[in-house]
């Protein structure tokens, strides 16, 4: 016999089923992570990712939005490193529906060299190898950057702490610190602003 669906639409339990909204993944896909058990890849300046343990499934609402076009994505120890050309966000969350993305504010770029703070210190590379620059004159050097500038060659960074640490490339790689009261840096007609 024939079986006929009796059933009301009021009755029906209204639960979507995983699949609709399972999507085949964009073509182009570059620079594929893994981390909190999601897949993680750069669409242009997308950050697209897919559902905990689901990779198969690349959600059309699944994504962050960045500023510049995605130049590399590296998966870390509290999070995912997402690079730009000129900016580096650091992605934290615990699922695809809660991810915030926060930028590092002490990426600059300085001779065609870019400049920026690691946990080891004032770290350069102009596509080669990574050198930690203030390595002999800081030792272990690690701040919470909320600001830098390039200026006069000299590297700025401004910590949370308020204090600004000048590294001068012109005299030797010396440095110098200072606590002016600033809460940010910004250079405007060939003068460094606090």
């Amino acid at each position: 016999g024939i079986l006929e669906d009796n059933t009301a639409d009021n009755d029906l339990a209204g639960t979507l089923l995983s699949s609709s909204i399972a999507f085949n993944p964009p073509i182009g896909l570059a620079f594929l992570t893994t981390a909190y058990a999601m897949l993680f890849a750069a669409e242009e300046s997308k950050l697209r990712f897919t559902p905990i343990g689901d990779p198969n499934s690349w959600p059309e609402l699944y994504f962050l939005e960045f500023d510049l076009d995605i130049t590399g994505i590296a998966a870390v120890s509290n999070g995912i490193l997402v690079f730009t050309k000129y900016e580096t966000h650091l992605v934290t969350g615990t699922g695809p529906n809660a991810l915030s993305k926060q930028r590092f504010e002490s990426i600059q770029v300085m001779g065609g060299a870019a400049l920026w703070v690691s946990t080891d210190g004032i770290c350069t590379s102009g596509g080669g190898p990574v050198m930690v620059v203030s390595k002999q004159t800081l030792g272990k050097y690690s701040v919470d950057a909320t600001a830098s500038a390039v200026f006069d060659e000299s590297y700025y960074v401004l910590d949370s702490g308020g204090t600004v640490t000048q590294f001068d490339f012109a005299y030797g790689k010396v440095y110098k610190t200072q606590t002016p009261g600033v809460t940010s840096l910004a250079i405007a007609n060939d003068v460094l602003y606090g």
